[in-house]
């Protein structure tokens, strides 16, 4: 995660969980995400896109507008 740091989405959404094989796993500023991992964030759109873009796949679970 430490190279999104610099992108224009920085501190605009946030990774709630990330999931290997079904399981939950730990993570950090170090985390590697590896091929088929799920990855879950909550955030203004426009920054769930685009690192949708950079990331892959996206399915949206639940759209709560305030």
């Amino acid at each position: 995660f430490k190279e999104f740091r610099s992108e224009e989405f920085a501190g605009q959404l946030q990774v709630n969980r990330i999931e290997r094989s079904g399981e939950s796993i730990p993570f950090g500023a170090d985390t590697k995400i590896q091929r088929f991992d799920v990855v879950f964030v909550t955030g203004l759109k426009s920054a769930v896109d685009k690192v949708a873009a950079r990331l892959g796949k996206t399915r949206l679970i639940d759209d709560l507008e305030f």
